[in-house]
């Protein structure tokens, strides 16, 4: 578990306020597990899964302090009620949120009212019509927005919805710069922004991508003024790192 410390330290050092991981095993390679998308399909929060995750957890949590905030993303690994046994078993590490994706409103909500870790999820709906059902039903504390995947307007009209729940939104963005600023121009149109994803660690190239990259201080990154989105792919850079296989 050393390694993971030294990246919740690394992360800190950096200024940002909060991070977000999954349940991971380290290793050469490191392995995660992929229940509910590639099997198995029970999606059970088994005694090791557990063990590890609360192993993980408390490692991360020595390493960082109480000033800055994990978030657990499980995806779809665990049916809400094999969540919940993890969630009770997290809950003196004060996450930020438990991350979980699910098809089931009144099963999320059933996770929500079974434990004290805020719960965040919505990655994998579209538009309002896929969301007001977990508004209505109080399943997330936390709703987790993509704007890449369902486009900015659709995008606003969530945040919209949500902010009449009295619920706030968190961009899903672990993509390049252009969604970055995408999802930074949502959060300059709302009111109802919590935090703001963003993967700060990835190939150098990334940033020949574009005309303009991302302006961070101290873990806040400062809403672009530019035209549109605020930058402009780099086309020629763009060419010269095609992917040819």
């Amino acid at each position: 578990m050393a390694d993971l410390g030294d990246c919740a330290r690394e992360v800190a050092k950096r200024g940002y306020t909060a991070f977000k991981t999954n349940i991971i095993w380290p290793g050469q390679p490191a392995r995660r597990i992929h229940q509910g998308r590639r099997g198995p399909h029970d999606q059970l929060a088994t005694r090791d899964i557990i063990q590890q995750a609360v192993g993980q957890i408390a490692v991360m949590r020595e390493a960082v302090g109480p000033d800055v905030d994990i978030c657990l993303d499980v995806n779809v690994n665990f049916k809400p009620v094999e969540a919940l046994l993890l969630a009770r078993e997290l809950e003196p590490y004060r996450l930020f949120w438990l991350e979980i994706d699910n098809q089931d409103a009144r099963a999320l909500a059933q996770l929500r009212a079974g434990t004290r870790v805020p719960i965040c999820s919505g990655e994998q709906l579209l538009t309002a019509r896929q969301y007001r059902p977990y508004f209505e039903a109080g399943a997330m504390d936390v709703v987790m927005v993509d704007v890449q995947w369902q486009g900015f307007s659709a995008a606003k009209k969530v945040a919209d919805l949500a902010e009449a729940h009295e619920l706030n939104i968190a961009p899903h963005n672990y993509n390049g710069h252009l969604s970055t600023f995408q999802s930074l121009n949502l959060c300059a149109s709302v009111s109802n922004v919590k935090i703001m994803e963003s993967d700060p660690d990835a190939v150098p190239l990334r940033d020949e991508l574009f005309t303009v990259t991302p302006d961070i201080d101290g873990g806040s990154m400062r809403i672009p003024t530019a035209p549109g989105w605020g930058t402009e792919l780099n086309e020629a850079a763009a060419r010269r790192y095609a992917w040819t296989g």
